[in-house]
């Protein structure tokens, strides 16, 4: 349990006709437990003293402050009081105590707490030495929307209250709680170190971590915490504020659930990667994204399957860019998913203007996890297909990561059932990679699979991928799926591929990635002059390539 510390600076009374119908925590303890309901409200003023004057409050508001006494056992108790008429005609009364304190801001109607953390200035006005330490906390409840989602605004409000209350249980009695945002709660600890937070902070996330009961359900509530610390001369608490928050969300993408404190450097890479950010956000806006397309052919037939599209950005001062060199700086981002839908927009009018020259090609599209993920996924699909209403069967095939689709199955077996209906097939791509993937593969309704080159590779010297890719082309075969082999870099990894079953590839050894202006020049000499002969030539050369 953390330790005890002053009474609060800050505390709050609620009055009808001049009778106490409610007060918090916190007033309860500055009135040494005099604050009762039922009483006269006029009772808790020290002799002479005029205050709690209901007919001074406006209707919309706070009324004017003043300063008055209060009477408690341990003697008067000087404080500033402001009125505030709420809705129900009740006024919530503010009391801020030290001289020349001010009220805080108006009040949250929900928990009645502050909006916002004290200055300096506030915080010293409480103290005849100055801080020679404080701390600032910003706490982030972990899956909160979930929590809305399943139990409506009042289970979530009945939760934000819980959490509340378990907090100022756990928090010091001078600490000032604030709540920031809709699921977001800060406070300062005065003269709190890192020893002195951690031990609060575990015992504060061991009380959120006891069951909630929401609407007769258990429920548990994590929190992703953020911790900023302040020694002698430092930053205002303003930044304070920010550093904390800057460090709950390194705390939330590390898994939620546990305290990060802010560290200089960590934030600096945090600041280079939000311009970085940026910079791909204006590349966007100014059209510096492109796509280059790369063949899928049969091997068996000598002809052309479709093409699968890839991002490329021509990028001002570097020049072009590979995706590796930008997408991970926006996985888990919702730039993540602006580039995803521009690429699928970009894909759609290439084959509409490759049909209007006469050329009915496929082209695939990799989709994000957060764009699969996202609710109005599929609306904004169907948007993107208006553009191409006369399109042909198979114009567009989406390949989702086999990581991506088992994030949610169900979700992801409901977006390929959806895109089904809109004509527009699902395979999914780099299989093999993933976890329990035969487990997975019957509960999801795609065309096809993208075997993973990392086993295509190893095709011609390692007999166990090789046997891994017979098993998978075989289960593939008996589902009707169709199966391509990315990564295939030589003739001969064709030859082994197709003696195993599998006749669709694609891979550096058959094309790189071209231009559109490229594709119709590409395919027509490739069909003239394949990499592999017809079936029945090949016969030899695709057993040899099996031989050990």
């Amino acid at each position: 349990m953390p330790h005890r510390l002053p009474r609060p600076a800050v505390c709050h009374f609620r009055t009808v006709a001049g009778e106490l119908r409610w007060a918090d925590a916190a007033a309860e303890a500055l009135t040494c437990g005099a604050a009762e309901a039922g009483i006269k409200a006029k009772t808790l003023l020290a002799a002479g003293e005029r205050g709690f004057e209901e007919a001074e409050v406006p209707a919309k508001g706070p009324g004017p402050a003043c300063w008055v006494g209060l009477r408690s056992p341990k003697g008067r108790v000087q404080v500033e009081l402001r009125g505030e008429r709420a809705e129900d005609g009740s006024v919530l009364w503010t009391a801020s105590r030290g001289p020349g304190t001010e009220v805080l801001h108006r009040l949250d109607p929900l928990t009645r707490l502050p909006g916002r953390l004290p200055s300096l200035p506030e915080l010293s006005a409480e103290r005849s030495v100055p801080l020679a330490r404080l701390a600032v906390i910003y706490l982030d409840l972990d899956r909160f929307r979930e929590i809305n989602g399943r139990f409506g605004p009042s289970g979530g409000d009945a939760v934000l209250l819980e959490v509340v209350h378990r907090l100022e249980l756990g928090l010091p009695e001078d600490a000032a709680l604030a709540r920031v945002g809709g699921d977001e709660f800060a406070a300062v600890l005065p003269n709190a170190g890192w020893p002195e937070c951690q031990g609060i902070l575990e015992y504060c996330l061991g009380r959120l971590g006891d069951d909630f009961q929401v609407h007769g359900q258990p429920l548990t509530v994590g929190a992703s915490v953020g911790v900023a610390l302040r020694e002698q001369e430092g930053p205002s608490i303003e930044v304070l504020l920010r550093q904390a928050r800057q460090a709950a969300f390194g705390a939330k993408r590390a898994g939620g659930g546990q305290v990060n404190f802010f560290d200089a450097q960590e934030h600096a890479h945090e600041q280079r990667l939000a311009q970085q950010r940026q910079r791909i956000a204006e590349g966007l806006d100014a059209g510096e994204f492109f796509l280059v397309f790369q063949p899928k052919v049969d091997m068996q037939r000598g002809t052309i399957v479709g093409m699968e599209a890839l991002s490329r950005w021509n990028h001002a001062q570097r020049g072009v860019l590979m995706p590796a060199e930008f997408v991970p700086t926006i996985e888990d981002h919702e730039l993540s998913e602006q580039l995803g839908e521009w690429a699928i927009g970009a894909a759609i009018e290439a084959v509409r203007q490759w049909a209007a020259q006469g050329r009915r090609l496929s082209v695939s599209v990799n989709i994000s996890a957060g764009l699969l993920m996202r609710a109005d996924v599929v609306r904004r699909l169907s948007a993107l297909l208006e553009r191409f209403p006369e399109r042909h069967a198979g114009a567009l095939v989406l390949e989702i990561l086999e990581t991506s689709a088992i994030r949610d199955i169900d979700l992801a077996a409901s977006f390929i059932e959806s895109c089904r209906q809109l004509g527009v097939s699902v395979v999914m791509d780099d299989f093999g990679t993933g976890y329990s993937s035969l487990t997975y593969l019957r509960r999801l309704p795609v065309s096809g699979l993208k075997l993973d080159q990392s086993f295509v590779r190893n095709v011609l010297t390692d007999a166990q991928d090789r046997a891994i890719l017979q098993g998978v082309i075989s289960l593939a075969q008996a589902l009707g799926l169709e199966v391509t082999a990315e990564g295939v870099e030589t003739r001969e990894h064709g030859e082994a591929l197709l003696a195993l079953g599998c006749h669709l590839a694609q891979g550096f050894g058959i094309a790189r990635p071209m231009p559109a202006a490229e594709v119709f020049g590409w395919i027509d000499a490739y069909e003239k002059q394949p990499l592999w002969k017809p079936a029945s030539d090949n016969a030899p050369a695709m057993n040899k390539a099996l031989q050990p």
